[in-house]
């Protein structure tokens, strides 16, 4: 991997803070309003929702090839052109009058979206401290919180007060995040060397299958509770888009504060018990979503998800002990491919299951899911120096 220089080091920070900010405030955006638009808008159905998922993360299983062919090039200048290919799917949204447009506008999207996951966390490892990557994910986590939090506002401030529709704000939030393509090209050069993205000889070793197991253990379960939660606040209990904006707006806002100590516990205690935790709260995300009724508890417990999330970083820092800092880009863009096998798989299982026996099996087979996580989890090697 080829770094920039310490003396450049705190500018690129701030110039990756910079793109975090804008992705996260336009994806977000999207997010709060994606299954009322799809429901309200175009009228789909809940089997028409997985498979609009399912298709959507197609992409995700491309980001190890086309990280592998971007081997050498300038890490920087290529998130800059996914970020602005992002910024224009999200923006296209706004002239979107078929299923099949939203098809083609959401392959377009997440194809940059899914090629900056792994750059951006490869250029963010490159710039941590030896020791304190936790502390810089964490720290730029909450940044990106930030960005989500000003995103959300925008959506339930602008169609609560100044009557925007859904395609206006969609225009808005693509635009600002194309904008954010500009800080990117101002970064100092990052590389990663050919021979980093070849296989490892030990690209197979318990360790490696460790990290992508969690990986895809998680990709299944994440892709259950983002479209089915709120899926199921939408279509059983009627919420309105203007609550999904401010229901995510808190969750953010918890988000903003748990990342950064997120990242100090991993430094501090390692990866292992941090992802033991995590899973295991999971667990009780997914079985609480299945007994209880009341909308404001429902809330509650689609916040207590943010708030596990931020434990996440877990296994980021545990891809960079893994690779040993040469290849971290190629096994981050394994882990996100690995991650959408399952994220392309449970939506359109999960979709056809909603529709034929109700919204509680697919988060029972989340908490199955995470209960085998737990497992994997406690298999993890113990990382020396933790304190």
């Amino acid at each position: 991997m080829i770094r920039p220089a310490a003396g450049s080091r705190d500018h690129s920070v701030l110039m990756l803070a910079g793109a975090v900010f804008t992705l996260s405030l336009g994806v977000n955006m999207h997010v709060a309003m994606n299954v009322n638009f799809i429901h309200e808008i175009l009228h789909g159905t809940t089997w028409q929702q997985g498979y609009l998922e399912s298709i959507r993360e197609l992409c995700g299983l491309l980001s190890f090839f086309v990280i592998v062919a971007l081997a050498g090039r300038s890490e920087p200048r290529a998130a800059a052109v996914m970020l602005a290919l992002v910024g224009i799917g999200l923006a296209a949204y706004s002239r979107i009058a078929s299923v099949g447009g939203l098809i083609a506008c959401s392959l377009f999207w997440s194809f940059g979206f899914h090629a900056w996951v792994p750059l951006a966390g490869s250029m963010q490892l490159a710039l941590a401290r030896r020791g304190r990557e936790g502390h810089l994910l964490g720290r730029l986590g909450s940044v990106g919180a930030a960005g989500t939090l000003l995103g959300l506002g925008c959506v339930w401030a602008l169609k609560t007060w100044a009557g925007f529709g859904m395609r206006d704000l969609f225009l808005c939030g693509g635009v600002v995040t194309a904008l954010g393509a500009v800080p990117l090209l101002f970064m100092a050069d990052i590389r990663a060397r050919a021979e980093d993205l070849a296989p490892p000889a030990g690209f197979l070793s318990p360790r490696f299958r460790l990290y992508a197991s969690l990986e895809l253990l998680d990709g299944m379960r994440k892709q259950i509770f983002i479209l089915f939660a709120t899926l199921a606040l939408v279509m059983e209990h009627g919420v309105q888009v203007q609550t999904i904006a401010a229901l995510m707006f808190a969750n953010q806002l918890v988000m903003f504060v748990l990342a950064p100590l997120a990242g100090r516990l991993v430094d501090r205690v390692g990866e292992r018990p941090v992802l033991t935790a995590y899973f295991t709260g999971l667990v009780a995300v997914f079985i609480l979503y299945t007994v209880l009724h009341s909308v404001p508890a429902l809330c509650a417990v689609y916040m207590l998800d943010s708030a596990l999330w931020a434990l996440r970083v877990g296994l980021s820092v545990y891809a960079k002990r893994v690779a040993g800092g040469s290849g971290q880009t190629r096994l981050l863009a394994m882990g996100v491919t690995m991650n959408h096998v399952g994220a392309v798989t449970l939506p359109l299982i999960g979709g056809a299951l909603y529709a034929m026996y109700g919204y509680r099996l697919p988060f029972y087979a989340g908490a199955a899911i995470s209960l085998v996580s737990i497992a994997v989890a406690r298999r993890l090697p113990e990382r020396r120096g933790a304190r």
